[in-house]
């Protein structure tokens, strides 16, 4: 899977020093667009200011291999869904991309009481 700590690797110039846990609190998804891999992950090295993080899937018009069905002959990749550390990333992604659906998730504030 493409991300950050894959295309920068551990202490790159762009992001410092990157630790190898990291939260994405913004996804994307991407449905049926069929977007190329190689096209938003472009986009995200040289537009997010934030980590990344791009999952493709396999096409269901992929051709597999008669002699050994693990490999392809003609493998299709298509971007699935996007993971994004940054707010202001995803307003440009959205801007430069049609998105399905999203899912922000935000830090619970609230401490609940252990129930009695």
């Amino acid at each position: 899977m493409p991300t950050t700590l894959s295309d920068f690797g551990r202490e790159s110039e762009k992001h410092g020093n990157i630790p190898f846990y990291y939260a994405f609190p913004v996804k994307f998804y991407f449905g049926n667009s069929q977007l190329e891999p190689d096209d938003v992950l472009t986009w995200c090295r040289e537009n997010c200011s934030g980590y990344y993080k791009v999952v493709c899937y396999t096409h269901k018009s992929s051709k597999r291999n008669k002699n050994n069905p693990r490999k392809f002959d003609k493998k299709v990749l298509y971007v699935d869904k996007i993971y994004l550390s940054e707010m202001k990333d995803a307003t440009y992604i959205k801007l430069a991309y049609s998105v399905t659906s999203t899912v922000i998730r935000r830090n619970n504030k609230i401490k609940r009481l252990p129930s009695e």
